[in-house]
């Protein structure tokens, strides 16, 4: 299985734990990538959990879930920020973010271009954990996925709602003619019901 990194790092503790009880025989390997699609062409996972995109015609993409982004800030700096969090006051702040390339960058960036806005980032790094942690610091501030604020662990750290929001739908891609056996669907089923 081939997952965004920021997905991997925060949601499948639970998820892998109740699945091997279920299926202790089934041998799993996650693979925390930016590039689900090729891996998916080399054959090299059987399905990735993503965010849609224009996909090769060999690919099956269904939708899991759709969810907004909020702006991720320190709880000392809170109070200088009224909700929600205007596009035209990102465009001022000092973000940390993915590189270009990423999935959630590109997301981020293409949402940016529709707001009219320009992000500029004083730090780009790969691991969500890293923004949280810098932005927890109040090193800068990071936006991310919505569902988050639910699963994050750092406790100087407030979600806040940004006016008209980026949005990520994530899906479940896979060979169209990939055979599916009962435990790929019950695992799917299982990650749908994650989100």
């Amino acid at each position: 299985v081939a997952m965004l990194p920021s997905d991997l790092d925060y949601r499948m503790g639970d998820l892998l734990s109740e699945f091997y009880q279920d299926y202790p025989e089934i041998k799993i390997k996650i693979i925390a990538s930016i590039e689900i699609e090729k891996l998916l062409l080399q054959n090299d996972v059987d399905f990735g959990l993503g965010i849609k995109q224009q996909v090769n015609n060999q690919l099956v993409q269904k939708s899991v879930f759709t969810e907004t982004y909020d702006l991720y800030i320190s709880k000392e700096i809170k109070k200088i920020f009224q909700e929600p969090v205007l596009a035209t006051d990102i465009e001022e702040l000092p973000l940390i973010m993915f590189p270009s390339g990423f999935y959630g960058r590109e997301l981020l960036d293409s949402w940016a271009k529709s707001q009219k806005i320009t992000l500029n980032p004083i730090m780009e790094i790969s691991s969500a954990m890293s923004q949280f942690q810098l932005a927890e610091k109040g090193i800068g501030m990071t936006i991310q996925p919505q569902q988050l604020k639910n699963e994050i662990i750092h406790q100087n750290i407030v979600a806040l709602e940004i006016e008209h929001p980026p949005i990520r739908e994530v899906v479940i891609t896979y060979m169209k003619n990939k055979y599916l056996t009962k435990a790929m669907v019950d695992f799917m089923e299982r990650l749908s019901f994650l989100f």
